[in-house]
């Protein structure tokens, strides 16, 4: 039980990291093994990871634990790591090899289809080296290309049953290939099998079969070394090993392996490994060795070097033909006499010269036991250098290679806890394009990462306790073809018509050139669309007589179509988006082609119009497209110089466009455009032509004499308008001075020009009657002024955007402080009479009114309306907003003026001194004092000490003390509503109650408003888990304290409630039925509640806007693992489907728990809301022992959910029917009947009152059922039922006799007619008995006869058949028998063959 529940948390903290898992960078990290684990196997969906005795099934999308096994039984600790193998070879099928270096044994395991442990094989030798340190590699192959076989490469063991170095094994039961009868009998291992130690201790690294030859990899005594031997020679006579060194672009020599492994090449790596190879062309399909070399296993300066495996076998071949063949005439080669052998898949013909060998060459050493069989493994002394293809700047422990065409990828592990992911393709392109910090991720930050393994999707790194799955790519990261393309990785591109970053297979039009970009190594740009133009800004004027005007973009590359698909360009004109047909052309320029997409019949004349007033220019994207989809777009510009109608715009130096203002049309003009302007002009202020005027400074234009804005009061007349004329053209020129209100008025003034000089003034001429005003609740209104040429209907330039801003005091400010506080520019006043209390200009104001001006009376109406808050503790502190009136003009007035008077002794305010000063809302912030007590709030103004107000009401100075909390419990998401109860713990201003964790760690909790001042409600905040709070601190402005029980806990966070299953999801409109839910710690929950809205709102963050509010109802809390709800009446206006249900969304506000709402969404399921049930009535139906009801929505949604009704019967006429109600148990229900089984009534009363009850809401009257009594016959109808029975009684006494006498004579006839049978039978019995005498006598005679004869007489066949037969005939030769046989002609001639 106790492991059933260990395992359920397991998947519980599994399915947590799956959450993680499921993010755009997600690494997917499975919980801590419950042993130590060293190897790792990846076959299809399955993760096989070998732990010190046991095998672990993981599923390799989620990493979460499948199954385990325990394959050795060890008695020692579990925790202590024992070195494990796993092989799985291309020949196992469904076999893995689990071994343990503890004892040298192996498990070959059987799997099925869903990689499940279907049977164990126990291999009671040894297969692997039985100590630790030790190591081992696997090689699976085919023996003469005929069998499997696995050849097993092991460091050599200890003790009695050593295990050998190498050896051939059936991969069915890991018997020894050949003398399987020797592994069996536990008998001397034979020599065939070579077992060979040397001076120090080899560990192997790597194996692999390819090119006819089995390889294996390994370091002794610091050296770096591959030994090969022919795939048919079980007995190792082809054996040689040689050194491998790694060149480091340095120079420097490693010859150190730390990991290797066997792979293809991509494309690239492939044409480069062949341009340097030195040897015979390669194949691309050949196999390759990458090793990893450094100068020892922990060196961070390390070197990738690829070896062509078709370049090692040659070598291994000619190295053996040196050695055996070739000898050298100086050295004696210690081992056996000779040697022939002939290896046709290694071609390698050679005969062992007993007496010479080459200075490079040496006999390996041979153990002391066995039979050698002639053994002779070669060691050649000269290494084989090859040049680093990368330098990298870690060690590397575990390497696996990816071919991503034309990619390699080379995935390393670090034991500093690093996943490196780097593309090969040559010396100078190849780089660390990814690199995976995994110690975050790690529970042990001391682990190690062991063992690597790759599929489609995660690379899986092993640590002594996890496993980790990192994403083999991201490429849903990028945003941008450019950010997609900086990625560097090879298995990312960018899918044009999706415009995204994506895998290959995950881009739908990949197969389509230039519909899946990938950036070449060393072509930056390549992955992406890129469009140019030679000329992206395009003059409207230059083209405006083209009738079908075309735009080419130039494109790096271009998406080919298929089918009906066609090239598209698109742009946006105004509001609307243009659309034109497309084609696809190339340019050739010298030897290069370049595509590009001509956009045919482009509109200028409808962008022309698109361009906004006051605009010169319009910008858009240009979309390129196929049919609807976007490929690539580009921003592209279209001007008119001639949409200026001003000549400081057109010139000005922040165009980015040639425009050029013609002084004698007014018009502004693009430079190069002809015919356009025929007399001086101002050229724009980048350009220098001579004889022109040149920017901004030479355009025509007006300027005010001091300020841009003119402040006149509305309704009065005005002065003059003046401003200063720049570089006037013609004197003769007339000008109209037009004023624009913001509202649409206008008025037109006479302009005169008073100089000649430049500038001259211009003067707008107001009329002595003319007043300036407006209408409408505008405090100011603004009236823009343009100057207008008469003769050209054109107008100057205001440059500096001179205008007139009319105001009216009366609407700027309704009391007198906001009044005499306004700016003194305007010249406001407040105008004071019995009759009139307003804002106003002193024109304005009538004459016996006090007029009281700006800054130099005090406003004599002081009053305050409000005060907030209206108490404080006596630490002070307290910010105390006061609203009123003229509560002064400035701070400098009651700076020191609010104060609470009290018997007690006033306590001050100081006034805040905080931007502009308001006389409506003055803020202050309130003193300490030692004694409490209530008072006014008083605010003087301190230049006239006669002017202050008062407060309505007393602001109240406490002594807040806290005594006790409400509750002590609630969720770690918080929202536990929680009151602290005390004496005056919820006044003043600033409040803040702050939970100080276990953990020294500090939270602000959420306020909630209350009225009473002894209670302080607030929301405990969110913590990450549980724990409990050990001080509650209170603030209140100035005042603090803190609320400790150094005994226990002050609060305690506990685990969130949580909802598994509600009992039922349906309901009725009416409401009333109880729901019940299952979950866990309902008990900390102070008001549960649940709620349900229409399924249009699928979310509780609810806007203000909805017109759906959601039913929200409370809960009870029965225990801590149930809630019982209640559900409400359903609004109708609710949308219900066609069946007239609702569905809607519901959840559980439990505090501040988020995963008990949304429920419907988070469930893929809604609570139904069905129709209230209707029923048939019942009048006067006969009392029975079943009462049917008939009706209608007495089930719904199918029948999937029923609401049990409840029917009880009633005395009819009572006054209160629940005293006499029985209950009539209801057996079936259907959605229109229902039956129940009838009590039982008293049959007193006659009639009874049907009643059905649906939840605590729904309760009606179906009718009534009526109780029958005995019924009473009359007399005649018994007489005549008595008669009935009489006559019937007789008939059936003389039928009775009938039939008796009718039997009796038949019984007489029978008697007479068995007489007659008895004699016909004595009768025949006699005749036989004479025939047979008769016969008997005849028969005697016969005999002597035919004694007397000497034989018996015989008839010819066909005669005697006739006689026998056909005895009547007279003559026997008559019969059709005796005639001869007639065969038809063709039936005598089948007779003859």
């Amino acid at each position: 039980m106790n492991r059933f529940i260990l395992y359920f948390w397991y998947l519980v903290l599994m399915w947590k990291n799956c959450a993680v898992f499921s993010s755009a960078l997600s690494i997917v990290s499975s919980e801590d093994f419950d042993k130590p684990i060293q190897t790792l196997l990846l076959r299809g969906d399955t993760l096989f990871v070998g732990g010190t005795d046991t095998l672990y099934n993981v599923n390799a999308n989620t990493l979460l634990l499948n199954t385990s096994h325990i394959l050795f039984n060890y008695a020692i600790a579990a925790n202590t790591p024992l070195p494990t193998i796993l092989y799985l070879g291309e020949g196992m099928d469904n076999r893995i090899i689990f071994c343990s270096e503890y004892n040298g044994q192996c498990r070959l395991i059987t799997t099925d289809a869903q990689d499940q442990i279907v049977s164990v094989y126990n291999s009671s030798n040894n297969i692997v080296a039985n100590k630790r340190n030790s190591s081992v590699v696997f090689v699976n192959t085919k023996y003469d290309n005929i069998d499997d076989a696995i050849w097993v490469i092991s460091s050599f063991g200890t003790g009695q049953y050593k295990a050998p170095a190498l050896a051939v094994r059936l991969p069915a039961t890991l018997k020894y290939y050949r003398d399987s009868d020797y592994a069996l009998s536990g008998t001397e291992i034979p020599g065939s099998f070579l077992k060979y130690t040397q001076s120090a201790s080899s560990s192997f690294v790597y194996g692999f079969a390819s090119s006819g030859f089995v390889f294996y990899v390994k370091n002794k005594g610091g050296k770096a070394y591959i030994g090969a031997t022919c795939d048919n020679d079980d007995r190792f006579s082809s054996l040689v090993e040689f050194p491998l060194v790694c060149n480091s672009d340095g120079g420097e020599l490693r010859g150190y392996i730390q990991a290797a492994t066997l792979a293809k090449a991509g494309n690239l790596l492939y044409y480069f490994l062949n341009q340097q190879s030195q040897s015979s062309p390669l194949n691309p399909d050949d196999d390759f060795l990458y090793a990893v070399f450094g100068a020892d296993s922990i060196a961070s300066s390390t070197s990738i070097c690829i070896f062509s495996v078709e370049v090692l076998a040659n070598l291994a071949n000619s190295i053996y033909t040196k050695c055996h063949v070739e000898g050298d005439k100086h050295n004696v080669v210690v081992g056996p006499s000779e040697l022939t052998t002939a290896y046709t898949d290694c071609t390698v013909y050679a005969k062992l010269n007993n007496t010479h060998a080459r200075t490079s060459c040496q006999i390996i050493k041979l153990p002391e036991y066995g039979r050698l069989y002639g053994n002779s493994p070669l060691q050649y002394l000269v290494p084989t250098i090859q040049h680093s293809i990368f330098d990298l700047t870690f060690s590397v422990n575990a390497i696996t290679v990816s071919i991503v065409q034309p990619y390699t990828v080379v995935f390393t592990t670090s034991p500093n806890g690093f996943i490196r992911k780097i593309v090969i393709t040559e010396r100078s392109l190849n780089k660390v394009y990814n690199t995976v910090d995994l110690n975050p991720y790690m529970r042990n930050p001391a682990s190690l990462l062991t063992d690597i393994a790759v599929n489609n999707n995660f690379i899986y790194a092993l640590t002594s306790k996890q496993v980790f799955g990192v994403p083999i790519h991201h490429c849903d990261v990028p945003t941008s073809c450019q950010a997609c393309s900086e990625l560097g990785d090879p298995h990312c591109g960018w899918c044009v018509l999706s415009n995204k970053c994506s895998a290959r297979n995950e881009c739908e039009k990949s197969g389509v050139t230039g519909h899946w970009l990938q950036e070449s190594y060393g072509s930056p740009g390549s992955g992406c669309v890129l469009p140019t133009m030679e000329e992206t800004m395009i003059s409207l004027q230059k083209h405006a007589d083209d009738t079908a005007f075309q735009l080419k973009v130039n494109l790096n590359q271009v998406p080919e179509l298929e089918g009906n698909e066609t090239y598209r360009c698109c742009y946006l004109s105004g509001a609307s988006e243009l659309c034109t047909d497309a084609e696809k052309l190339v340019s050739v320029l010298f030897s290069d082609s370049t595509p590009f997409i001509a956009c045919l019949d482009v509109d200028l004349q409808h962008i022309s119009q698109s361009i906004p007033s006051g605009e010169d220019h319009v910008t858009t994207d240009l979309k390129l497209m196929i049919d609807d989809t976007l490929f690539a777009s580009i921003e592209i510009t279209f001007y008119s110089c001639s949409k200026h109608t001003s000549c400081t715009f057109c010139v000005t130096t922040l165009s980015d466009f040639s425009c050029n203002w013609c002084l004698g049309s007014h018009l502004c003009y693009e430079t190069g455009s002809n015919n356009i302007c025929d007399g001086s002009a101002v050229t724009n202020a980048l350009q220098l032509v001579a004889g022109q005027q040149r920017g901004p400074s030479s355009c025509p234009r007006v300027e005010p004499l001091d300020d841009s804005i003119y402040l006149i009061a509305a309704d009065t007349h005005p002065e003059n308008l003046k401003f200063n004329l720049y570089n006037q053209q013609d004197t003769e020129l007339g000008y109209t001075c037009e004023l624009i209100w913001d509202n649409g008025q206008t008025l037109s003034l006479e302009a005169i020009v008073s100089q000649s000089t430049n500038p001259s003034t211009l003067e707008c001429v107001v009329p002595d009657e003319q007043k300036l005003d407006y209408d409408g609740p505008e405090k100011v209104m603004k009236v823009n002024v343009r100057i207008k040429i008469k003769s050209s209907e054109t107008y100057l330039d205001n440059s500096q955007d001179s205008y007139i801003e009319l105001y009216k005091c009366e609407l700027m400010e309704q009391t007198c402080s906001e009044c005499l506080s306004l700016d003194v520019k305007y010249n406001c006043g407040w105008c004071r009479s019995k009759d009139i209390r307003e804002c106003r200009v002193a024109d304005h104001c009538p004459s016996g009114t006090t007029f009281l001006k700006s800054n130099e009376d005090s406003c004599p109406d002081i009053e305050i309306i409000s005060i907030n808050p209206s108490n404080g503790p006596v630490q002070g502190g307290t910010r105390v907003t006061i609203t009123g009136v003229n509560l002064g003009q400035s701070y400098n007035e009651i700076r020191n003026g609010v104060s609470i008077k009290r018997d007690v002794g006033d306590v001050m305010c100081i006034v805040d001194e905080t931007g502009s000063y308001n006389p409506s809302l003055v803020v202050c912030t309130l003193q300490s004092t030692s004694e409490p007590g209530a008072g006014l709030l008083r605010v003087n103004i301190q230049s006239t000490e006669s002017l202050f107000a008062e407060s309505g009401g007393n602001f109240s100075i406490l002594v807040p003390s806290i005594s006790s909390l409400s509750t002590n419990e609630g969720p770690v998401s918080g929202g536990t509503r929680v009151t602290l109860h005390g004496e005056n713990v919820n006044i003043g201003g600033e409040k803040m109650v702050i939970m100080k964790l276990s953990n020294g760690v500090e939270l602000n909790c959420s306020l909630v408003t209350s009225n009473n001042t002894n209670e302080m409600v607030f929301l405990t905040p969110q913590v990450p888990a549980a724990i409990y709070v050990t001080e509650i601190t209170l603030r209140l402005d100035d005042y603090t304290d803190i609320k400790t029980n150094p005994s226990s806990a002050e609060f305690y966070y506990r685990a969130d409630s949580t909802v598994t299953k509600l009992n039922t999801y349906h309901g009725i409109v009416s409401g009333g039925t109880t729901l019940t839910v299952d979950g866990s710690s309902f008990n900390i929950i102070q008001e549960p509640r649940m709620y349900l809205e229409p399924v249009g709102d699928m979310t509780r963050t609810r806007r203000a806007t909805d017109s759906t509010p959601p039913k929200v109802f409370a809960c009870s809390t029965p225990d801590s693992n149930h809630l019982k709800c209640e559900l409400p009446t359903i609004p109708r206006s609710w949308p219900a489907d066609s069946n007239g249900t609702i569905r809607c969304n519901y959840g559980f506000i439990l505090d501040g728990i988020q995963e008990t709402q949304d429920l419907a969404t988070k469930n893929n399921n809604t609570f139904n809301i069905g129709k209230d049930p209707s029923f048939k009535v019942l009048d006067g139906v006969p009392l029975a022992e079943i009462l049917k009801i008939e009706g209608e929505n007495f089930l719904y949604i199918g029948g999937q959910d029923i609401v049990q009704p409840i029917v009880r019967v009633g005395v009819a006429g009572s006054g209160d029917k629940s005293e006499t109600e029985l209950d009539c148990e209801v057996t079936t229900i259907q959605d229109k009947l229902l039956y129940c089984d009838m009590p039982q009534l008293d049959s007193t009363y006659k009639k009874y009152v049907v009643t059905v009850y649906y939840g605590s809401i729904v309760r009606e009257e179906v009718g009534t059922v009526v109780v029958a009594s005995d019924p009473q016959l009359p007399t005649l109808t018994i007489v005549a039922i008595c008669v009935s029975c009489g006559v019937i009684f007789v008939i059936v006494i003389i039928t009775i006799v009938v039939l008796k006498c009718r039997l009796s004579r038949t019984d007489q006839g029978m008697k007479k007619l068995q007489d007659k049978m008895d004699n016909l039978e004595m009768t025949v019995a006699k005749e036989c008995k004479e025939a047979f005498t008769e016969l008997q006598t005849d028969m005697t005679e016969m005999t002597a006869d035919i004694q007397a004869l000497h034989g018996l007489p015989f008839y010819e066949y066909n005669r005697y058949c006739v006689k026998v037969l056909f005895p009547p005939l007279q003559s026997e030769y008559e019969h059709p028998v005796m005639r001869p046989l007639e065969v038809m002609p063709f039936f005598s001639i089948l007779l003859r063959f």
